[in-house]
This record gives C-alpha cells, sequence and structure tokens, in this order.
C-alpha cells in the first residue's frame, strides 16, 4: 500500500512540474532541467458502457521508433516503453485507479530504430461511475530520461448523461472495432485512402430514429465538408462509422464535429486532425492554407498579389513561384517546396499554441527559416518562475532564447545572439 501511495505522490509532482510551468525571471543563474519531454501522441476518449450506470475510458498512446533511444546488446538494438494510466477521483483521492504496462521493442537493424512509420503503441480502458475524475497518460523511455505525459479532465455533467455520444476514433474501414489492428496511427498526416470516424452513441429513450450531421472545419473553422445519415437504432448502444474521402479532409489543423439527434434531444463530439499536404497529388488542396506561411519567404507585394488573386490566377502565381526555384529544373519534383511546408507541418505539430498555428508563433517561424535547431536546452529560472528554452543553430553562429511565463506553451522570442 505504501508502494501504491508513492507511486501516486510521483505521478502528482510530475503533473505540476508538467502543467503549471511558471511566470518571470531573470536569465541568468539557471537552474537545469534534467527530464526531457518524450514526443508522443495520445488520446483519451470517453464512450458509453455495456454495464448499466456506468461509463467507459479509453486511452491511446502511441510512440515513434525513432523518439525512443536504442541500445545495442549483443546482436539486437533494444528498447523499452512503460505506461502509467491513472483516473483520479476529484473527490476520494484513495480510489485512484492505475494500469502499469510495459513494452519491449528489439530490431535486427539500426535503420529500423529511426523510422517514422514505427511505433509502439498503448491501449486500455477501465469502466467506472460517472463522477468528476482527471485522467492521465505517463510515458517513459527506459533507457532514456524522457517523459511524456497527458490529461484530461472529466466533468460529471458530461458522464451523467442519459443520452450521448462517445469521442469519434478513426479507423481503416467501416466494420473495423477499436483494437490495434483497426485504429489509425494517431500521428498519421497523409491521407490517402478513405477513412471513418467510429462513434458509440448511447440511446436515451425508446425512440429508435437517429440523425447524424457530421462536418470537418478548416483551420480558420470555415466548414469544408460535410454530410448527414438518418439512421435508426433497436440497441441501448450503437456503433456507427461515418465515412471520410481524403478529399474531405481539410490540409493543415482541421477538426470533425458530429452532433447527433434522437427526438427532441441531441449530443455532440469532436476531434481534431491533421493532414498534410499531398505532394503526390497534382490538384492543390485548401490553397489558402499553403498560401499563409509563404508570406515569410516572399516580398510582401508579391505575397499580398497571391493572397489577392482569384483561385485560377492563385494556382498560377503559387506554381511558378515554386517552379523558379526548384533545385532540379529537370524534375517535377521539388524538394525545396516539399522542404518548406514539412517544415510548416512540423511547426504546427510541435509548437501551437491554443488556437494559433504553430508557424505563426515565434519558435514556429524560426524553424521555419532555419529548420531544426542543432541543440536544445530547457531550463528553468532561478526562482523556477519561468521556463526558457535556448536554441543553438552552429553553423549559423547564432542561439535564440524563448521564454514561457506563466507554463501555458506560450514562448516569446527574447533574443538572437551571434
Amino acid at each position: 500500500m505504501m508502494k501504491y501511495k508513492y507511486r501516486i505522490f510521483v505521478l502528482s509532482i510530475i503533473t505540476v512540474i508538467f502543467s503549471n510551468g511558471c511566470s518571470s525571471g531573470k536569465l541568468a543563474n539557471f537552474k537545469q532541467f534534467y527530464s526531457t519531454r518524450l514526443d508522443a501522441a495520445y488520446r483519451i476518449i470517453v464512450a458509453p458502457s455495456t454495464y448499466e450506470n456506468k461509463i467507459k475510458i479509453r486511452f491511446i498512446a502511441e510512440v515513434k521508433y525513432k523518439d525512443l533511444l536504442f541500445v545495442r546488446q549483443d546482436s539486437l538494438f533494444k528498447a523499452e516503453l512503460r505506461a502509467t494510466f491513472s483516473i483520479n477521483p476529484k473527490k476520494d483521492v484513495g480510489k485512484t485507479r492505475l494500469i502499469d504496462r510495459k513494452q519491449l521493442i528489439e530490431v535486427a537493424k539500426f535503420s529500423e530504430t529511426i523510422q517514422s512509420k514505427k511505433f509502439v503503441r498503448f491501449i486500455e480502458e477501465i469502466e467506472l461511475d460517472p463522477d468528476e475524475y482527471t485522467a492521465r497518460i505517463m510515458l517513459a523511455d527506459g533507457n532514456a530520461k524522457n517523459i511524456g505525459l497527458f490529461s484530461r479532465i472529466l466533468k460529471s455533467e458530461e458522464l451523467k448523461k442519459s443520452f450521448f455520444v462517445s469521442d469519434p476514433i478513426f479507423v481503416k474501414d467501416s466494420l473495423a472495432q477499436v483494437d490495434d489492428k483497426s485504429i489509425l496511427p494517431l500521428s498519421q498526416k497523409i491521407f490517402t485512402e478513405k477513412v471513418f470516424a467510429y462513434i458509440e452513441i448511447k440511446r436515451g429513450y425508446s425512440e429508435k430514429d437517429l440523425k447524424i450531421h457530421y462536418d470537418v472545419r478548416d483551420h480558420q473553422r470555415e466548414v469544408y465538408f460535410k454530410d448527414e445519415i438518418n439512421t435508426s437504432c433497436d440497441s441501448s448502444i450503437c456503433e456507427f462509422w461515418l465515412p471520410l474521402s481524403p478529399e474531405k479532409i481539410a490540409v493543415g489543423a482541421s477538426s470533425l464535429h458530429v452532433i447527433v439527434h434522437q427526438g427532441d434531444v441531441s449530443d455532440s463530439t469532436m476531434a481534431n486532425l491533421y493532414a498534410q499536404y499531398n505532394f503526390s497529388n497534382k490538384k492543390l488542396q485548401n490553397v489558402s492554407y499553403l498560401i499563409e506561411p509563404m508570406r515569410l519567404i516572399m516580398q510582401k507585394k508579391d505575397w499580398k498579389k497571391l493572397k489577392d488573386a482569384d483561385e485560377k490566377e492563385q494556382t498560377k502565381i503559387f506554381k511558378d513561384f515554386w517552379d523558379q526555384r526548384n533545385p532540379n529544373q529537370n524534375s517535377e519534383k521539388n524538394l525545396l517546396l516539399e522542404e518548406f511546408f514539412q517544415r510548416v507541418e512540423e511547426a504546427n505539430q510541435r509548437f501551437r499554441y491554443a488556437v494559433i498555428d504553430g508557424w505563426r508563433t515565434d519558435r514556429g517561424r524560426i524553424y521555419l527559416l532555419n529548420g531544426h535547431p542543432d541543440v536544445v536546452r530547457q531550463q528553468f529560472s532561478q526562482n523556477r518562475q519561468s521556463v526558457y528554452e535556448i536554441w543553438e543553430y552552429r553553423e549559423l553562429g547564432v542561439t535564440y532564447y524563448f521564454r514561457d511565463d506563466y507554463g501555458t506553451g506560450d514562448y516569446r522570442l527574447l533574443s538572437g545572439i551571434h
């Protein structure tokens, strides 16, 4: 019992470190923050339970091979990933529930250890009485000091609804269940085939007819695609698979919104999507999203002309701009174009703050222009009231200092020192 309480205490301390952050302080007299963030993808999903007066919490966590530390032992490269899934009741901390898991990964070749398409995935479920909870996922690289933490507050009014719709999960086909083989990678950003949003609906009363409306909204919150399904359900819990074709998924940060009506009652849910520009598709998708970050590399008047042009002229200017800068004029493949927009996607994934696209933030703009820094350090000020991130570009001979005053992830550029 003492060991169990100690683990809860450690988990709480790590949560404070990752979520509270700090406010202002001087740049001098740093204290090094030794734990490094583990790049991972997470989801905590609320779904109805087949048990009466219960709800189901699903945990999904993924880490790519390239983000783990592999150690060579004998003729193999080995990595270890540990996970703790916890449910903390707001009222009775003594009823905290924990699940510990561990996966060992062994590969024969070094090239496999840096794969971005291969990943380790955990899927866990916990059945609960409807109440108020904090659900957490903590990941730890067994060979390094890297730690990842994700949490979601579950409110009692959200869990006690008699009629509700689960959070969507993106799966491969229209009969897929929530298992390791069917769920799409959480970090998937290129969509070339139809996917499905899997939802579960808990019916509130005897009415069988359901109306399901769903739409995809782009990074400017404008509806990019919408559809509606009229159906019926005889069970207390019904499963549905909502189809999404690649062309129906907006490029960049978008979101799927679902509203289900049953007679006079309704419930809604949503899930975030992130899609990269598909360079193998000659048709330009959602061009406005691609044009916005180009303001950082174009003359102001040229960019304004591009932005204000009609769709046909805009496409022509866009293609002409990048065709003129193709490093290999004998190839249709433009590596410079791909590199630029891959940096945009990386910046959005890494540095997105609240509703602000990652490339628009101070760190995002520097990343877009200079690429990945050679060295990144994260440090606290002496009084631990501010957290700093320091980027070194050794070939450029410049160091950038960013400061987050409130622990919210809003890092502001202090200076670039040559």
